[in-house]
């Protein structure tokens, strides 16, 4: 089994860089993804609740985890630091896919072409996937099972109990 995760808004809380970009109706200022993705803030985002024993789980299970992110080539050494020091998983080109610098398709479509790459991969494989962002959702529905994050941190390792964690697909 792969699990692939999202990072920004699935394992990767970055709302104190996300004033760069979010604008309320009428605001006519321009968005400024340099500044939101500007390495020094990346390196601060923290880590949502939830995803390190999920995490933990997976590679208890012996599952592949893969990072599947929009983020640009540009960020892969703050992002793959990020992934070590929150999660202990030593990032190779192998399980961190990132778009190449200056790749302009919209997030959804890269996922989507991503995912595709790595069903050719891995044919026999299943794979589930992990993000935040509906409109990737679709991109993955025909290759494998879609959780929708980071809301499914509770459903697969509630709060406050004494429950195993469970394989949520197998429900």
């Amino acid at each position: 089994m792969i699990i692939v995760f999202d990072i920004d808004g699935t394992v990767a809380n970055n709302d104190h860089r996300a004033h760069h970009v979010d604008r309320a109706e009428g605001d006519a200022r321009p968005k400024d993804w340099q500044q939101f993705l500007a390495p020094h803030l990346v390196a601060k985002d923290v880590l949502i609740e939830g995803t390190r024993r999920a995490v933990e789980h997976f590679q208890l299970l012996s599952y592949k985890i893969v990072f599947l992110t929009g983020r640009n080539e540009n960020l892969r050494e703050v992002t793959a630091t990020w992934i070590f020091e929150k999660l202990g998983i030593d990032v190779t080109d192998d399980n961190l896919i990132m778009r190449g610098a200056g790749n302009m398709m919209t997030a959804a479509a890269y996922k989507r072409e991503s995912a595709q790459v790595l069903r050719s991969q891995f044919p026999r494989e299943t794979f589930v996937f992990i993000d935040d962002d509906k409109y990737s959702w679709a991109g993955y529905a025909d290759i494998g099972l879609v959780l929708k994050a980071p809301e499914c941190w509770d459903v697969i390792f509630p709060h406050n109990t004494e429950a195993e964690p469970v394989d949520v697909w197998r429900k």
